[in-house]
């Protein structure tokens, strides 16, 4: 998973409490059907026209250097081959914190999924 260089940009602004929190007000767990390779130029999903948002399904876990954020979609909602993901703070706009390309398999109609993201910070 890639950290993009406007999620990077968001760091300083959210210890200086001025940025857009990714919590259970705001945050949402993303995903779309890109296969397009990561770059951390990117500012959102690479998908044309399947992706998703989905708000966090509460607080995000912050353990140490570890957070955890969780989202489950219902039946009706992305019901498409889930290619990559991503963090935002925001349904529609905001700010993509990362983007990661891996192949999931395909969510068809009915079925709940739960994505769960990890990120861990590391110094060094």
């Amino acid at each position: 998973m890639g950290m993009l260089n406007v999620g990077r940009d968001e760091i300083p602004k959210a210890l200086a409490g001025t940025g857009t929190a990714y919590n259970a007000g705001q945050g949402h767990l993303c995903m779309g059907d890109s296969t397009t390779a990561y770059n951390a130029s990117q500012t959102n999903l690479q998908a044309a026209t399947n992706k998703w948002r989905e708000p966090f399904d509460g607080a995000p876990n912050v353990s140490s250097n570890v957070f955890t954020a969780i989202a489950t979609v219902l039946g009706p909602d992305a019901n498409f081959s889930w290619q990559e993901f991503g963090m935002a703070n925001h349904l529609t706009a905001g700010t993509m914190f990362n983007r990661l390309v891996s192949n999931q398999g395909t969510k068809s109609v009915g079925a709940v999924w739960q994505l769960t993201m990890q990120i861990t910070f590391t110094i060094g």
